[in-house]
């Protein structure tokens, strides 16, 4: 079937089981589809969407690795790559026809002085700095979230709000009050700009491409792999690709074995939720997607994969869906009885009870260790809390054991991170003495000064002027007991 993906009769939409490996798998579809191994060439013109950068970079290694020799790489692209100014550069110059997108710093700003103009007509007065950016990133997140939508109707609170506003609270008012920011505010300053915001030009790009396509189909491939599709654009670039005629879609882990997708589609708690409501919006049902070649169930999948992917699906059903989950298990089992299956899928799993996130980092941290140790085994860590992946990666850096977390580090737990914050707790009062010497005793800190010729400075500094109460009220004021007191 490999050979076929990309034949107008073949199947448009796949899903690749969540026990493989995504990419590696996919690539292995993508090179025996196109017979790349034999025609190095053959994947020079495809076009493949990916989540992210990081996942466009690990596919363009897989696909090397499955070639397994020279491959002449495939245009890979990260979905919102179609909001940036040159982002379709590979379909010519006149692929878009949109204003620039703001930059993140930019909208922040802007947003910042709308809303401290806003305030300026209320009777409590302007906002300080640190509300005032607060108050503009929970607007912009307010409008990204329209955005990823597909757009909302701000007039339609308008008039809400009008109709309303003698029948509101004081605080009610003030709210929509405060809106009239995206309503009018906004749109006004981006017109005044000339420029855009970054998930509208996302959506209209996409709707840009729809129409492109729609008059002039490409004739190479077009993969959209590993997209769950939860924001309005990615689901109408499914939707374009879908009618190309060598345009695939290929989901990931969607669960063949799952029967209430409507009952999914409505329960946004459900892991399944956000390619149950893509499927939805795409008018296709779970009939309409195909295992991946080679990932078909019995493939790569063992007996206890399948049966604890049955198991976890029973588990994790919508509660609409719950009564007779006892005979859907006994049918799930056949022909084996039900307390088979549930002990084939708990094979192999461990629970361990920690009794605080440290003894739970610990365990994390020896079994990746052991797995270390062990010759063609593999490990990762899958956790939702940022602090453990940090507490685990810091017990193996003692063992001499370098694993980062894919989340990356917080700034201000970067060297130079850490400094900023220590200049910027030190400026609200420069000649507070325990943060002076801080920053005087930084490793970043030299004032132009040799270490040696530094550290005689400071070592003065605190015996003569900061040890003790303190005589000073600033900076200024400890400058001046300096030049004009002897000391000892």
């Amino acid at each position: 079937m490999a050979k076929g993906i990309f034949t107008p009769t073949a199947p448009k939409v796949f899903s690749i089981p969540a026990s493989s490996f995504f990419l590696e798998e996919l690539a292995k579809g993508i090179v025996a589809a196109t017979g790349a191994r034999e025609k190095p060439e053959a994947l020079a013109d495809a076009l493949i969407f990916t989540p992210n950068q990081r996942a466009a970079r690990e596919l363009a290694l897989a696909l090397y690795r499955a070639v397994g020799g020279t491959l002449l790489t495939p245009e890979i692209r990260a979905l919102g790559d179609i909001e940036e100014e040159d982002g379709l550069a590979a379909f010519g110059p006149d692929a878009l026809d949109l204003p620039p997108s703001l930059s993140t710093a930019s909208r922040r700003g802007a947003l910042a002085r709308l809303i401290q103009s806003w305030r300026a007509h209320q009777e409590d007065g302007p906002l300080p700095p640190s509300s005032l950016l607060t108050a503009a990133d929970e607007l912009a997140t307010l409008i990204d979230q329209a955005a990823l939508v597909g757009g909302v109707d701000w007039k339609k609170l308008d008039a809400l709000s009008t109709e309303l506003a003698p029948h509101l609270a004081q605080h009610w008012q003030v709210s929509a009050s405060f809106l009239d920011i995206v309503m009018r505010g906004w749109p006004k300053y981006l017109k005044e700009a000339d420029a855009i915001d970054a998930g509208q030009r996302r959506l209209a790009a996409a709707e840009a491409l729809f129409t492109r396509w729609a008059a002039k189909p490409p004739k190479h491939p077009v993969i959209i792999a590993g997209s769950t599709g939860t924001g309005h654009a990615t689901r109408r670039l499914m939707q374009a690709v879908l009618k190309l005629p060598r345009g695939i879609v290929v989901f990931p882990g969607v669960d063949p074995d799952l029967e209430s997708w409507p009952a999914v589609a409505d329960a946004p708690s459900h892991p399944q939720h956000a390619m149950g409501e893509t499927l939805k919006w795409l008018g296709l049902t779970s009939q309409n997607v195909h295992a991946w070649p080679g990932g078909e169930e019995g493939g790569d999948e063992s007996r206890a994969e399948i049966s604890r992917r049955r198991l976890i699906n029973e588990a994790l059903a919508p509660a609409s869906e719950t009564r007779n989950w006892n005979k859907r298990l006994v049918a799930l089992a056949a022909p084996r009885a039900p307390q088979d299956l549930v002990t084939e899928a708990l094979a192999g799993l461990s629970l361990v009870e920690a009794e605080d996130e440290a003894e739970e980092a610990l365990a994390a941290a020896l079994l990746l260790r052991e797995t270390l140790e062990s010759s063609h085994q593999t490990a990762a860590l899958v956790t939702p809390e940022a602090s453990l992946a940090r507490r685990v990666a810091a017990i193996l850096e003692r063992w001499g054991i370098d694993i980062a977390p894919s989340s990356g580090t917080p700034l201000q737990r970067t060297a130079p991170g850490a400094f900023l914050l220590l200049l910027a707790r030190w400026v609200r009062d420069p000649g507070d003495p325990v943060r002076l010497l801080a920053v005087l005793k930084h490793e970043f800190a030299s004032i132009g000064r040799s270490p040696a010729d530094l550290q005689r400075i400071i070592s003065r500094l605190e015996r003569e002027a900061l040890r003790g109460p303190r005589r000073h009220a600033s900076l200024d004021d400890l400058a001046h007991r300096l030049e004009t007191t002897e000391f000892e």
